[in-house]
């Protein structure tokens, strides 16, 4: 497995320039493993200082839970002693008769001056009696009807001397207070008394509200808020119990949108200790900026230095790069002029790398190449002067060999036919006959038009055509323009003397000669291919692969081979020393089906 993995990579960093392969590297084994490394840590980061930030706000929550607990202790004991004491009691079970018994028994009470400066917790307090004799005062105050309807007097009323926490409203001095409530009673005669109720001081509430990190408020389920408001508006305060009630997910944790805007609301419930009361929340008012700040502070800290990294990384990886890039071209560029056959390259390099030596290496090379080329170059125009005798001695050896039986036949029928009648037909062949001569003995081996070359084979297939009558018929076909090309002279008709002296001469009649022209583009030029196409007897199979051989391997062709003239594998010879690799002669033949003989020739 190991081996396939290094295979695998092997391959990869192969199939592209180095260039590239180094760009792959460097982002697949460094760039983006940090990125995700980064991207896991910083979100593990965030959600760690912000889980950190949260505890810092449960922390401070709960101590000031246990700071208000500490002060609502206090004024419950303070509703204990005076639940208990007897002469309060007696005091407000007691008919009066005149106002003096009234003041007399006030001045008893002076005792609750010093309790209230014992207790900086509470602002005041006071008892709803039902004695309708006694008269109201700081203290005491007569029950009205609207009192008995307030649900908080029912309330107590009801709980029997257990104290509760409500939020009041107190006439005399137009506040409201977060207070303690409960009912007094006789211990002796189980008889009710009235309803005390104990204002908290609202200094004390503010002062520890507003000592915490964030604003904090009570929040009295059904009932209402207490607060001190800093940071905003009692528009805004008001929607606070519909965003608790409508909390689906029963987390502490709210967010809430603003003043454009986000704080999160933290809700917590408190009871009070020793108190039977209806629970209440504590709930803070975090602006989300802000408790975030040190998180983002140190998460942009954080992604400076990451991103530092990265850069400096990126910087380097550039600069190696481009150093490995330019060593690498320099390299690459002297072996591509040596490869062009260009031995002028830089001595060197510079520089004492591995590039250098190879490079090194390279310069001894191209002088031993552009010696071993000159050696070569000189031999090779020996090669081609020897050559070049040899294709001038086959050329004049084909111009040549004109087929003598061809030309005294000719003579012969034309003095038949002028013996037989004065027919024109004398002076049209006397005359193609020239110009057949003329072009055979004026051409030198140098390339001709190729509408030459084919308007002497079409005098020469006129003639023959005349000599035979409906024995021969011809035709020559192109899909090109041919006066655009020039092909070495005397290539076609030797094919086409094969077709009548080998293919046709026998026939009585039906004899047919298809002379098509073709021209196409192709990977190393263009193509034109000249085939000549006959109905005569064929060639039997065993003779097609002995001519087929010979002329692939340059080979003279058998003197007992009856089909194909030595001129055929002159011609052979003469297309392959002229014309690109792949020039050449291919025979198509079978008994009885005729023969077809194509000459390619790449431009």
């Amino acid at each position: 497995m190991k081996h396939k993995h290094s295979w695998y990579l092997y391959s990869l960093l192969t199939k592209n320039s180095i260039s590239r392969s180094l760009t792959q590297l460097f982002f697949t084994v460094f760039l983006i493993p940090v990125v995700l490394i980064c991207t896991f840590y910083v979100v593990y980061l965030y959600k760690s200082m912000r889980d950190a930030e949260l505890e810092k706000v449960i922390s401070s929550l709960e101590k000031t839970e246990s700071e208000f607990n500490e002060s609502l202790v206090e004024v419950k004991a303070f509703s204990d002693r005076l639940y208990v004491n007897r002469k309060i009691q007696s005091l407000l079970l007691k008919d009066y008769s005149n106002i003096q018994d009234i003041y007399s028994a006030y001045s008893e009470l002076s005792f609750l001056e010093d309790y209230l400066r014992n207790y900086k917790e509470i602002a005041n307090f006071r008892i709803y009696v039902k004695n309708e004799t006694l008269h109201e005062n700081s203290y005491i105050k007569k029950a009205t009807q609207e009192d008995y309807e307030r649900s908080w007097f029912k309330t107590a009323v009801i709980m029997k001397g257990h104290a509760f926490w409500h939020v009041t409203y107190d006439k005399k001095t137009n506040k409201r207070y977060l207070s303690l409530v409960r009912s007094l009673w006789s211990p002796s005669y189980r008889q009710y008394i009235g309803v005390l109720v104990i204002n908290i001081n609202p200094e004390i509430i503010q002062k520890n509200l507003s000592e915490q990190l964030y604003e904090t408020l009570i929040y009295f389920e059904d009932q209402n808020i207490f607060t001190t408001v800093k940071r905003i508006s009692k528009e805004e305060i008001k929607e606070i119990p519909e965003i608790i009630r409508n909390n689906e997910t029963n987390d502490k944790y709210i967010p809430w949108e603003i003043q454009d805007n986000q704080v999160g609301l933290f809700a917590a419930d408190f009871y009070p200790q020793d108190s039977n009361c209806v629970k209440f929340k504590f709930v803070y008012i975090i602006p989300l900026k802000q408790l975030n700040v040190q998180t983002r502070n140190n998460i942009c800290i954080t992604l400076f230095l990451l991103l530092s990294m990265i850069l400096l990384s990126s910087f380097v990886f550039i600069i190696y790069s481009n150093y490995v890039k330019n060593r690498v071209t320099k390299v690459q560029t002297g072996i591509e002029k040596v490869v062009s056959n260009n031995f002028e390259i830089e001595e060197s390099i510079g520089g004492n790398d591995e590039f250098e030596k190879i490079y090194n290496n390279l310069y001894s090379m191209s002088g031993n190449l552009k010696t071993l080329i000159d050696e070569i170059y000189q031999q090779k125009i020996e090669k081609e002067q020897i050559k070049a005798a040899q294709s001038e001695m086959s050329f004049k050896m084909l111009a040549s060999q004109i087929n003598p039986h061809f030309l005294f036949n000719t003579i012969e029928t034309i003095r038949m036919k002028s013996l037989a009648s004065g027919d024109k037909d004398v002076s049209k062949m006397l005359r193609l006959l020239a110009q057949l001569l003329r072009y055979n003995l004026s051409v030198k081996g140098k390339p001709v038009p190729l509408s030459k070359e084919i308007e002497a084979i079409n005098n020469y297939l006129t003639i023959q055509h005349m000599r035979f009558g409906d024995r021969i018929e011809y035709s020559i076909n192109s899909n090109f323009d041919m006066e655009k090309y020039e092909i070495l002279p005397l290539l076609i008709q030797p094919i086409v003397e094969n077709s009548f002296n080998h293919g046709l001469e026998d026939r009585e009649k039906g004899g047919t000669i298809t002379i098509n022209l073709e021209w196409e583009k192709c990977q190393i030029g263009e193509l034109i291919s000249i085939k000549v196409k006959d109905n005569g007897q064929g060639i039997h199979e065993e003779k097609l692969k002995e001519i087929t051989y010979n002329l692939e391997n340059n080979l003279e062709t058998s003197k007992n081979n009856s089909e194909v003239s030595i001129g055929l594998g002159n011609v052979n010879s003469r297309i392959k020393l002229y014309y690109k690799n792949g020039s050449g002669i291919e025979i198509n033949s079978s008994v009885g089906q005729g023969t077809e003989v194509c000459l390619k020739l790449y431009m």
